[in-house]
């Protein structure tokens, strides 16, 4: 992968999923590694170091909660999707590893600009100072590859009144 792209991994049950959304990504310089199983998330977050994370809180009748747990920590973002009737909601799970699960979901529409600034305080912070950011990888070795999701125990979500993507998406912040 390269060292100089955000490091997207996309989780998705088929090919066509997140079609658009992969699209504008790699349009952004991203560079997408895709998942399809719990096993494929577990390897490549094992091996490699992703800045954000993008897929639905449920693949194939598993929870992907416990990603928030793994990634905690590191210097990862990561978004849920959430099938509704028309559409999906995008709920914040974690902010540059810290945990924002509980704080307003996003309506697609609404996700691209959150989207867009979780990218450009990605790339800030990149300029920043890389070595001091943790990937999962070096965070937590050992124990993703096999993604034990009935031993690991999910944490509570602390409340979040207000954070930088949900006043992004509102407009507020720059």
């Amino acid at each position: 992968m390269d060292a100089e792209k955000i490091k997207v991994l996309l989780i998705r049950e088929n090919r066509n999923t997140y079609a658009p959304l992969t699209d504008r990504l790699g349009g952004d310089g991203c560079e997408c590694c895709f998942a399809a199983s719990q096993r494929e998330v577990g390897s490549l977050l094992e091996n490699h170091g992703f800045d954000l994370v993008l897929g639905p809180i449920r693949l194939k009748s598993e929870s992907l909660y416990p990603l928030i747990g793994l990634l905690e920590g590191s210097r990862t973002t990561l978004f849920y999707s959430q099938a509704v009737e028309h559409g999906c909601w995008w709920l914040p799970a974690l902010q540059r590893g810290k945990n924002r699960f509980g704080a307003p979901a996003f309506r697609p529409g609404e996700f691209v600009t959150v989207l867009d600034a979780a990218i450009e305080e990605i790339r800030s912070s990149m300029r920043v100072a890389p070595e001091n950011q943790p990937h999962i990888a070096s965070h937590h070795s050992g124990a993703v590859s096999k993604l034990a999701y009935s031993r690991m125990v999910p944490r509570t979500a602390s409340p979040v009144s207000v954070n930088s993507l949900s006043l992004a998406a509102q407009g507020v912040l720059g």
